[in-house]
Parts: C-alpha cells; structure tokens; sequence
C-alpha cells in the first residue's frame, strides 16, 4: 500500500510538473515537450512529411512521436495527445475538428474490367471482387444519387486495414474499390484506374462523405499540443 500511494503521488507531481513547463511555455510563446500522434498510414507517409519539416523549423523545441494505424483509436486510453483521422469521429471521448470533407471513387484497372467486365448498375457490384476497409463498411457500400441514398450489399474479396495496401491492390488489378479522388487522381488521369459509376457519390450509412479529422482527447489540451493542432488544420485545409 505504501508503494501504491508514491506511485500515486509520482504520477501526479510528473503531470503537473509538465502542465507547469508547458503553462511556462505559453508565456514566453516558446512551446517545447513531446506531443503523441495517431495518423492514418497515408496521411504519414504522403501528406505529414512536408508539414513536419515546416513545423519543426518553426517549433524546434517540440518534439513528436508518432503512432501510424487506419484504425479508430481509443485516446484517452491510449495515451495520444491529438490523431488525424480520416472518416467519422471513432470515440465520443473526442473534440473534433473537421478540416475539409473528401469525395472518394469507385475505381477499378484496365485489366480488372476487361477480364470481368465493368459494371453499369449498383448491383452489379455484388457480383465482382471489392476490395474493402476492414474497419469501414465491409459488407455495405453506401451511395448517394440527389436526394436519395441505397445501400448495396458486397462480398469483398480482400479487406485490409489500411489505404495503402487497397491502393496497389487495385491498381494491379485485383478488384474493385472506393479510394479518395485526391490519392487516384494522377492515376484516373493516364489511364492506369478507371472511375465506375461516376453519377452515384459514396457516402456512408447517414448520406455523409468522409472528412479528414484532427481529433484531441476531450480534456484541458497543453500548449504545445494546441499550437500544432492549429498549424495542423491550417495546413491540411490548403491542401487541394
């Protein structure tokens, strides 16, 4: 019992401690400590990279450590300072910020479609190969056509947990998939995927498109963490 009661008050003056330096910080407008990411594997791997290298020019004194996964974290229990989310928010326990909303494509190669045809209904999705989200809508394709929504059931060849992997997939021919415009534009443009039932927009359950997310545990966010947040979100808002 003794040893749980030092632990106790360990955790505690360590905490505060680290709300006093960053209290500190924030008066003299120099944020320092390390700040725990979440982000989504492409996010990291194509978009994160160039802000990183503005943001540590500007803030040298804030250190990061960063988590890549494409599924929903829990972060309060987790330990994560602030995520970057793209989809819906994953845990109630969050304030989100929504940078921007993103339209995504239903796609598909040259080969794919010229060895199992290219599907001119919603239904005709049902009998192809999809490529899926584990985490995202993997037996439910949700659509939107003006003002009404259809749900079409799928039986999905490969899931993955993450955006990355479905990407190459389709593009090597293995199925069909819903990726966001932005990431396949390049590719929609020579040829290399191309866009299937382009009047019908992929949404989910409630008609919503998906939205890039810059999520922080619902609790008081230290300086440092609010000042990257905020170069975050005015950073992934100027993207096209």
């Amino acid at each position: 019992e003794p040893g749980r009661t030092a632990l106790s008050w360990a955790r505690d003056t360590l905490a505060s401690y680290d709300v006093l330096s960053d209290d500190l910080a924030s008066l003299i407008a120099r944020p320092a400590g390390l700040v725990r990411i979440a982000i989504n594997h492409y996010a990291a791997t194509v978009y994160l990279p160039p802000i990183l290298e503005r943001f540590r020019q500007e803030y040298p004194d804030i250190r990061l450590s960063i988590t890549a996964t494409d599924s929903p974290v829990s972060m309060v229990q987790e330990g994560y300072d602030l995520a970057v989310h793209s989809g819906r928010v994953p845990d109630a326990s969050v304030v989100g910020v929504r940078v921007n909303a993103f339209r995504r494509v239903l796609c598909a190669a040259p080969a794919y479609l010229e060895r199992r045809g290219t599907p001119t209904r919603l239904e005709d999705l049902a009998l192809h190969d999809c490529l899926v989200h584990s985490t995202n809508e993997p037996a439910n394709w949700f659509f939107r056509r003006g003002m009404r929504l259809m749900a079409q059931a799928i039986e999905p060849a490969i899931e993955a947990d993450t955006h990355l992997l479905l990407i190459e997939l389709v593009r090597r021919g293995l199925g069909i998939a819903r990726i966001s415009s932005n990431v396949v534009k390049d590719d929609l443009a020579c040829g290399r995927l191309v866009e299937l039932l382009p009047k019908f927009d992929s949404v989910y359950s409630n008609g919503e498109l998906p939205g890039l997310w810059i999520l922080y545990p619902n609790r008081k966010v230290l300086y440092r963490t609010r000042v990257l947040i905020d170069y975050l979100t005015q950073a992934f808002a100027q993207r096209p």
